[in-house]
């Protein structure tokens, strides 16, 4: 993850019985974001926990639903934690399927004034 002296960015995405798509996706988000919070919205694939566990062992934090709660709950559940703890400028939300436009941060996206804090 990029370190950002100035404004801090993170990203909070949703999961559900993900693949190892999601492995590369979190890497490819992680290139522009200082933070990752993964919610996993109460998976019950066997194979989840491993990924879940990947990407723990890179510095993605994981968060787990004890219920199913859909795509919205997950990512406002990421979202609290992140006001609750490093309380970045810029939140962005995604997927588990979704990738950024690649140089999303060079293209000014995340240049609109932070929120007063």
């Amino acid at each position: 993850m990029i370190e950002s002296p100035q404004r801090r960015t993170a990203a909070v995405i949703a999961a559900f019985n993900p693949d190892d798509d999601l492995l590369s996706n979190a890497e490819s988000i992680g290139k522009q974001v200082d933070e990752i919070i993964v919610v996993d919205d109460c998976s019950t694939s066997p194979a989840s926990e491993s990924i879940l566990d990947q990407l723990a062992a890179t510095g993605v934090k994981i968060l787990r639903l004890s219920s199913n709660s859909g795509i919205a709950a997950a990512l406002n559940f990421g979202i609290e934690e992140l006001e609750s703890t490093t309380r970045p400028d810029f939140v962005l939300t995604f997927d588990q399927d979704s990738l950024p436009v690649p140089g999303l941060r060079r293209k000014g996206a995340c240049d609109a004034r932070p929120r007063d804090r």
